[in-house]
């Protein structure tokens, strides 16, 4: 008999996001009919009506810019999709029943930069929303007027990478935080700030407030440092980090900014699982500028005129992303 959820599959639940239903309970199995989509005013929402919750993955793609909802314990009975040919986002949707209990719908979409998605569910009707492309203005000569960017410096609790004479990643993190958000402000940008100060903000948090603001953009400000064992002086330079597929352009012209801006060594682009990467709501990237850890850059480091570089260079990647995508 074939596995309701797909031969082989296995997955990783969070605790406390399940409930274990007593020995000899069916395994949930579903029925789609239809799906629909309504628009919104800054999204169009996705409506998949289920029988019960059923284990949902998503894949984002960029070639063709789409989005594959893969649900497990699924079987189709679709007769059809209604779907609205104004519509500025989705372009089509397409179902696929891949096995007997595993049900795939793709959807391809008209804006080829993504903006993000957020996906939960209302009942048994698993939704998912799809943010069009903000309104990016040409406002003296600058992209930013009412952009709503979040800007997180990172660490705290924890000091992050020490200098050798003592300089904190925390708070270099945060100065250089703080002029961007100087910078961008001046250009008519909203600008949320993860922490301000010394209060203790922890990961999971940062990503919540970037999604409660409605952020547009998430960059998580930080500087290196290097495992033990690892000689400082030949790795070191500037990297930056991306994990979804519609972040890696962002991450992409934050990385060219920096290493013109600061001349140091490329450390290259990083798909990495990193928390404040992994936010779906929004392109999200991390920068890891310069190293903490070699003298050199880290009395770089505390100098204001430095950090306000640093703040620039990040500042001017976020201003050819946009100008990129008007």
């Amino acid at each position: 008999m074939a596995h309701p959820f797909g031969e082989g599959q296995e997955a990783w639940i969070p605790e406390g996001s399940f409930t274990l239903l007593p020995r000899g309970t069916p395994v949930p199995k579903a029925v789609v009919h239809v799906i629909r989509t309504r628009q919104l005013q800054d999204r169009v929402r996705v409506y998949i009506p289920l029988d019960v919750r059923v284990p949902f993955h998503i894949q984002q793609r960029m070639e063709p810019s789409s989005l594959v909802i893969t649900l497990y314990g699924v079987q189709s009975d679709t007769d059809w999709i209604p779907q609205d040919s104004s519509d500025p986002i989705i372009r089509d949707i397409r179902w696929n029943q891949v096995s007997s209990f595993v049900y795939t719908v793709e959807m391809t979409f008209n804006q080829d930069q993504q903006w993000g998605y957020d996906a939960r569910y209302n009942s048994s009707t698993l939704e998912i929303d799809i943010k069009r492309k903000p309104d990016i203005a040409g406002w003296q000569n600058s992209p930013f007027k009412n952009i709503l960017i979040c800007l997180d410096p990172g660490h705290r609790p924890g000091s992050g990478a020490v200098g050798p004479t003592g300089l904190i990643e925390r708070d270099v993190n945060l100065s250089v935080a703080l002029e961007l958000k100087r910078m961008l402000e001046a250009k008519g940008a909203f600008v949320v700030m993860t922490r301000e100060g010394s209060e203790e903000i922890d990961l999971g948090a940062r990503s919540r407030l970037s999604v409660a603001v409605d952020a547009d953009i998430l960059v998580s400000i930080h500087f290196n440092s290097v495992s033990d064992g690892v000689n400082p002086w030949k790795n070191n330079g500037s990297s930056t980090y991306y994990y979804l597929p519609m972040s890696r352009h962002l991450a992409r012209m934050i990385h060219e900014a920096v290493l013109k801006e600061l001349d140091l060594p490329d450390l290259g682009i990083y798909y990495a699982d990193l928390a404040l990467c992994r936010t779906t709501q929004m392109p999200a990237v991390l920068t890891e500028e310069a190293f903490m850890i070699v003298p050199q850059q880290e009395y770089l480091l505390a100098q204001p005129s430095y950090q306000k570089r640093c703040a620039k260079a990040i500042y001017k990647g976020l201003e050819t992303f946009l100008k990129a995508n008007r």
